[in-house]
């Protein structure tokens, strides 16, 4: 009767030390899964940030490309502006030649 009390306890020994085991296993996969995510986590999250400052960095840019852009545009504009006022004084000037003409040819 005693044997078979200790083959019990032993039997029931090994599985708990059967189950432990098998538990401990889950554990550790459990947590390399999770050590896993995180760093999947920290990767994307890194991915992301480095996007986010591309973008932000590009946007900067194109201000300062519009700026400079805009600054062209009103340069252009009054250069436009006088060589139309240059214009305008060649052509009256250039009436005022043609009358001076016609007036030493009569």
């Amino acid at each position: 009767k005693q044997q078979s009390v200790m083959q019990k306890c032993t039997e029931e020994r090994r599985k708990l030390a059967m189950e432990w085991a098998d538990f401990h296993t889950q554990q550790k996969l459990a947590k390399e899964r999770t050590e896993r995510d995180a760093s999947r986590v920290l990767q994307i999250d890194s991915q992301r940030e480095s996007a986010i400052m591309n973008i932000a960095k590009e946007q900067a840019e194109l201000k300062i490309q519009a700026n400079e852009l805009r600054l062209l545009e009103e340069q252009l504009s009054t250069l436009r502006e006088a060589l139309d006022r240059e214009r305008q004084e060649l052509k009256l000037e250039k009436e005022r030649v043609n009358a001076a003409a016609l007036r030493v040819q009569q």
